[in-house]
C-alpha cells in the first residue's frame, strides 16, 4: 500500500532566474538543450519553460504547489499571482 500524498500551496516571490545549457548527443548529432530555473524567496527552485522564464521579472510572486509523499517532493507546479 502507497503512503497517501500530501498537498502544500505558498506563494513566493522570485528573487533569481537562472539559465544553463548543456550538449545532448543523439547518436552523432548534437543538440543544444536550454534549462531555466525560477529560484524563490525561499530557497526553492523551480524549472519553468523558456517562455514563462522570459516574461517572469525578479520581485515577482508566484503560487508554488507541491505534492508530497513520505516527506520527498514528487511534483511542483506553478502559477502567476495577479
Amino acid at each position: 500500500m502507497t503512503n497517501p500524498v500530501s498537498y502544500e500551496q505558498k506563494i513566493v516571490e522570485i528573487i533569481n532566474k537562472k539559465e544553463s545549457s548543456h550538449i545532448a548527443y543523439i547518436g552523432k548529432t548534437m543538440i543544444p538543450i536550454m534549462n531555466y530555473t525560477l529560484i524563490a524567496n525561499t530557497n526553492e527552485k523551480v524549472s519553468v519553460s523558456s517562455s514563462v522564464y522570459a516574461k517572469t521579472n525578479i520581485g515577482d510572486k508566484i503560487i508554488i504547489s507541491c505534492k508530497i509523499r513520505d516527506k520527498k517532493v514528487i511534483s511542483i507546479s506553478y502559477y502567476e499571482v495577479n
